[in-house]
């Protein structure tokens, strides 16, 4: 059984291809290589890792803040790319918002 690796800090496009690479989910066409030129977050197909998004202004967009389970917890992962099977225990990243702007064009410019 593969080891919750360590996410926080990473951007989450690079935590998504790390939890590939260390076996925690399927590849299912995520990671880049020769026919897809960067990893897909899950837009259009059901994505099983759960994403908080919050918003802290002392850290950077995208970024992963927290994590569960912790480092190197043992994750009992389903095989294959059926995500209806759950995961044990769940996993779920907590990612800065990006700030929201705006802007259309009575405004003239953009609202943050």
């Amino acid at each position: 059984m593969p080891t919750m690796p360590s996410l926080v800090g990473l951007d989450y496009q690079q935590a998504t291809v790390v939890l590939i690479l260390g076996g925690v989910v399927p590849n299912n066409g995520l990671v880049p290589g020769m026919q897809t030129k960067t990893p897909n977050f899950g837009y259009f197909d059901a994505w099983p890792i759960k994403v908080v998004w919050t918003k802290n202004p002392g850290a950077t967009p995208g970024f992963v803040t927290a994590q569960d389970p912790a480092p190197g917890a043992t994750i009992f992962a389903p095989t294959g790319v059926n995500v209806s099977v759950h995961y044990v225990p769940p996993i779920t990243l907590t990612v800065n918002a990006f700030p929201l702007g705006i802007a259309d064009r009575y405004s003239g410019g953009s609202y943050a």
